[in-house]
C-alpha cells in the first residue's frame, strides 16, 4: 500500500515539475521555478483528490489491497468495503469459520455459555460410536426412552432397533427417544453422560458440560456449551466418516423395528439453500433456536462460489439463542460469501 501511495505522489510531482519547466523562461530564476513547482504540486494534488472523492470506495481497494500478499495465504480475505457491516440478528452468539483453513471469519459472544439444546446429540453420537464398535444389530428400547418427550420416533418399549438406525434417527431426525436409547444400552445413562463430559474435556471444550444425552435444559443451568466449543465439537464429529455422512442426509428410512419409520431432517435449509450439508439443529425454551450449519460450494451450482484457482468455499456457521435461526443463518451466509474472497 505504501509503495502505491509513493508512486502516486511521484506522478503528481512529475506533472508539477513539467508544468513549472514550461514557464522557466518567464520566471528567469530557479528560485521562481521552485516556488511554482510547489504551487503546481499542491494544485494538481487537490484537483486529483477532488476527482477521487467522487469515485466508488472499491477504487481505493483496487489501488491499495496487497494482492500478492493475499494470494500467498490461500485464505478467505476481505473483498468489498461496502459489506463490512454484519447483518442484524437476534442470535445471542454467532461464529463463522472457513473449514478449509479453520480461520474464524466472524464471532460474537463465542465464548459465552448457553444451552445447546439438541446439538448435544453430536457428542451423544461420538460417544455412541466409541461404545458400539463393532456395530451391534439389536438394541432393546427401555421404557423410559419410549416415554421421552419432545422430538421422537415413537419407539415402543422392548422393541428392537439396530444401532445404526438409532444413530441416524438421533442425528437426522433429532429423535430424543433414539438418543436416550443409545445412552442406556451398554451403560447406565449416568455413565454415558460422564463419558460425554470426559470426551469434552479431552477435546478442550472448556465451556461445555452435559447433564443428559438428549439436550434437555437443566434446572440448575449445568447443561451448557458455547459457539466456539460447538465449532470444535463439529470439527471432531466431521472426522468420523459415518457421522459426516449422516449429518448431510435429508431423510432416512429405518430398516429395523416393529413398524416402518422414517426420520426427516430438522434442518430445512437442506432443501432451501443449494450447498447445505448439515449439521445439527436444536430448540428448547432456555436455548432458544440453535443451529450448526455447514455450506460447501462443491454441492452448490447456483452461486458460482468456486474460486478462480479451484479452491472451494466450505463455511461453518453457528448461531445460539436465535429467534429465527434459519433466516438469520441465510443472511449470515449471504454476507460471508459477498464479504470475503477465496484466492
Amino acid at each position: 500500500m505504501l509503495e502505491k501511495l509513493v508512486r502516486k505522489i511521484l506522478v503528481f510531482g512529475v506533472d508539477a515539475f513539467l508544468f513549472s519547466v514550461v514557464f522557466i523562461g518567464k520566471l528567469g530564476s530557479l528560485h521562481g521555478v521552485f516556488q511554482l513547482f510547489l504551487f503546481s504540486f499542491l494544485f494538481i494534488t487537490l484537483a486529483r483528490a477532488e476527482k477521487l472523492a467522487n469515485v466508488s470506495p472499491n477504487y481505493f481497494t483496487h489501488l491499495y489491497t496487497p494482492y500478492k500478499e493475499i494470494s500467498s495465504k490461500k485464505e478467505p480475505l476481505s473483498a468489498d468495503l461496502n459489506l463490512t457491516r454484519f447483518p442484524e440478528v437476534t442470535a445471542k452468539a454467532v461464529l463463522v469459520a472457513d473449514l478449509n483453513s479453520q480461520k474464524i471469519l466472524y464471532e460474537k459472544s463465542a465464548d459465552v455459555r448457553f444451552a445447546p439444546a439438541s446439538t448435544t446429540k453430536l457428542m451423544t453420537a461420538l460417544v455412541a460410536r466409541d461404545l458400539y464398535f463393532p456395530l451391534r444389530d439389536d438394541i432393546y428400547i427401555p421404557l423410559k426412552c419410549a416415554q421421552t418427550p419432545g422430538m421422537e420416533l415413537g419407539l415402543f418399549a422392548e422393541e428392537k432397533i439396530s444401532y445404526i438406525d438409532l444413530l441416524n434417527a438421533a442425528l437426522i431426525g433429532s429423535a430424543n427417544d433414539a438418543a436416550c436409547t443409545l445412552a442406556n444400552e451398554l451403560t447406565s445413562e449416568e455413565e454415558f453422560v460422564a463419558a460425554m463430559n470426559a470426551k469434552a474435556e479431552d477435546l478442550g471444550l472448556e465451556d461445555t458440560h452435559f447433564t443428559n444425552p438428549v439436550g434437555f435444559d437443566d434446572a440448575n443451568y449445568l447443561h451448557y456449551s458455547s459457539a466456539r466449543n460447538l465449532y470444535l465439537l463439529t470439527l471432531e464429529a466431521r472426522k468420523d466418516p459415518v457421522i459426516k455422512k449422516l449429518i448431510r442426509q435429508k431423510n432416512y428410512t429405518l430398516l429395523t423395528g416393529d413398524i416402518l419409520r422414517k426420520a426427516t431432517s430438522t434442518n430445512k435449509l437442506l432443501w432451501e439453500i443449494p450447498g447445505t450439508v448439515g449439521v445439527k439443529t436444536g430448540t428448547t425454551e432456555e436455548a432458544g433456536q440453535v443451529l450448526i450449519y455447514e455450506y460447501d460450494s462443491a454441492f452448490d451450482s447456483s452461486k458460482g462460489a468456486v474460486a478462480k484457482n479451484g479452491e472451494k468455499r466450505n463455511i461453518l456457521i453457528i448461531v445460539m439463542g436465535s429467534e429465527d435461526r434459519f433466516k438469520e443463518t441465510e443472511k449470515i451466509l449471504d454476507w460471508t460469501l459477498k464479504r470475503f474472497v477465496w484466492l
